[in-house]
């Protein structure tokens, strides 16, 4: 009862009090040059995202920072909102990083679902096993030049707080924990929560196409190798060989680690995600140049992304996998993708 009534006050003082300076950029910048308090003020907008991106992330950072300089409110901040679950190092947390590593996509919040998405623009890229790629497998080739109408697509992983709403159970294995993604849900459940969600919203969800799906974690199709910086040597990401900062074994809750240069969290490891198209290890043989999808009828589908459990080299923007669409497992979850009816 306790904790309940310390968040409502907390979500109330944010709500209803203006910040101490004129707009989230006055109060970033106060924030940047020391100030305790609009620290705090910094934290609670990513916390929430109020005139900026939610970024779990990055509100622990910035509470940790102000707690860090003997701020007792923020020390109460980070226990009751348990900011220690976002792992991941905050050395960047007072440079220009943070700030600009958001754009290049801008961003809707879905009023019925909550959720943020970001959206992608029309464009064509070489997918598959383009130029700068590497340790490409067979089912990567040949590259072939993939053009996409433009597209939202999820920021984050659904979570389970999101499907006990739509779907009034939680089948996760990792379940004490409602902002960390949701698992153990297969393809044709993940069909039945999406054709509920259609129901409540005047906006259209569905899975990403495969092409979609690797547009965005290459941040607009970049010929890039991981949606991280790097060559994929003990990345800030969740799989069996990255820097998790700790987390062994399980997911971590969305949003734990970097994002892609788009505002993309979890596009390599945490857990692996469903895409629309069948699998077929030949399937970039056939595939047209338009909007791109492999819809003829295979017995797997298309997983993406790698999970907690994989090496580095299956977190690779390019790496294909698949699934039986009836299989449940704790490793592979899902994000949306959303149509807009302006």
């Amino acid at each position: 009862m306790k904790q309940i009534l310390f968040i409502l006050f907390f979500n109330l003082f944010f709500l209803n009090t203006s910040m101490a300076y004129s707009d989230f950029a006055s109060t970033l910048r106060a924030a940047r040059q020391g100030d305790v308090d609009a620290m705090i003020d910094v934290g609670l907008a990513y916390y929430y995202g109020d005139q900026t991106l939610k970024d779990p992330f990055t509100a622990k950072c910035w509470i940790q920072t102000a707690y860090n300089r003997g701020s007792k409110e923020a020390r109460k901040i980070w226990e009751e909102f348990e900011l220690y679950k976002y792992t991941g190092k905050c050395d960047q947390l007072l440079d220009d990083v943070l700030v600009h590593r958001h754009a290049g996509g801008d961003a809707y919040i879905e009023p019925v679902t909550g959720m943020r998405f970001i959206r992608i623009p029309r464009g064509c890229f070489k997918m598959g096993c383009h130029p700068a790629a590497k340790d490409c497998s067979k089912s990567e080739e040949p590259a072939f030049t993939a053009c996409l109408d433009g597209f939202w697509i999820g920021a984050y992983e659904v979570d389970q707080a999101l499907w006990t709403r739509i779907m009034g159970t939680n089948p996760s294995r990792f379940s004490s924990h409602p902002d960390h993604p949701v698992e153990n849900v297969s393809f044709t459940d993940v069909e039945r929560f999406i054709k509920t969600l259609n129901r409540l919203s005047r906006d259209r969800f569905s899975l990403p196409t495969e092409a979609q799906w690797e547009s965005a974690c290459r941040g607009g199709g970049k010929p890039v190798n991981f949606p991280f910086k790097g060559d994929g040597r003990r990345p800030d990401a969740n799989c069996g060989n990255c820097d998790t900062n700790g987390i062994h074994g399980r997911t971590a809750p969305v949003g734990s680690y970097y994002p892609n240069e788009l505002g993309i969290y979890d596009m390599g490891g945490n857990v692996k995600e469903w895409c629309l198209d069948y699998y077929d290890k030949n399937a970039y043989e056939y595939l047209e140049k338009e909007n791109s999808e492999y819809r003829k009828k295979k017995s797997r589908q298309v997983v993406r992304g790698g999970s907690y459990l994989d090496n580095t080299r299956k977190l690779r923007c390019t790496a294909r996998d698949s699934a039986a669409p009836s299989v449940r497992t704790d490793n592979i979850g899902f994000r949306l993708v959303l149509i807009r009816k302006l």
